[in-house]
């Protein structure tokens, strides 16, 4: 019997077999340690040349997107266009409806409208990606962000460079890489 395993469930006459460690991870330990590794030097380069424009609610969808980057080399949600592409429609959506509140919101309690216009422009983002193929969910909190923080141009500018700068290095890099999951 596997170390790993825990314990198997039935469930319609099927046998699940619940693991407490992923069972790729037994032949690839190597590479899991070292594209985890690389995934935090990439991160923490960008990260510090980002550290004086951008606050930590951003640099989370950063995160995120590194992980897909690097734990998800091969699939399709770390091609450019969804990556990069996510980033440009949520930061789009966001900027318009903030646009648009800051017209408004003379006329209504302030707080209840953010809340209102942060959660359509995460349904107006969503859609978006998904009719454009470029659905990239932690670009998708970005477009909230922009409602609550509400961001320059110059910095989110900044963080679709972060991004490509991120698919750049994983692009160099992806035929070492492997997915993790």
């Amino acid at each position: 019997m596997d170390n790993s395993k825990i314990s198997e469930l039935e469930d319609a006459g099927k046998k699940i077999k619940l693991y407490l460690l992923d069972e790729k991870f037994k032949d690839n330990k190597l590479r899991y340690a070292a594209q985890s590794i690389l995934a935090s030097v990439v991160l923490a380069f960008v990260l510090l040349w980002l550290d004086s424009f951008i606050d930590f609610v951003i640099i989370s969808a950063l995160g995120a997107t590194t992980f897909i980057l690097f734990a998800m080399p091969q699939q399709s949600a770390s091609i450019p266009r969804r990556v990069i592409g996510g980033y440009i429609t949520g930061i789009v959506v966001g900027k318009t409806f903030l646009f648009l509140l800051n017209i408004i919101e003379a006329s209504i309690q302030q707080n209840i409208l953010v809340n209102i216009f942060g959660a359509i422009s995460v349904g107006i983002t969503i859609f978006l990606m998904t009719i454009i193929n470029t659905e990239h969910p932690p670009a998708v909190g970005v477009s909230l962000v922009i409602i609550l923080h509400g961001y320059e141009w110059r910095t989110l500018l900044l963080i679709v460079v972060a991004v490509i700068l991120l698919k750049l290095v994983q692009s160099v890099l992806k035929k070492w890489l492997i997915d993790l999951l």
